[in-house]
């Protein structure tokens, strides 16, 4: 993950009322081969839950699949 372009992504309430939202930093990773990777970190000392809004344009309408590790 040392060459390609890193960009900062919106993490978001999962529900109204729902501040745990806020623990958390959200960003992508594009490879040079076209590879991408989305991080989600948990930094607060709580549980929490967020929702991340995927600026990718070219993956609308296609199918992802997330590892959780």
């Amino acid at each position: 993950m040392r060459d390609g372009e890193w960009r900062l992504l919106e993490g978001v309430p999962g529900w109204d009322g729902n501040r745990t939202w806020d623990g958390f930093i959200c960003f992508s990773w594009r490879g040079r081969e076209g590879q991408r990777v989305l991080v989600t970190v948990n930094y607060a000392s709580n549980q929490g839950q967020c929702y991340v809004r995927q600026p990718f344009d070219e993956l609308r309408g296609s199918s992802v699949r997330y590892a959780i590790g």
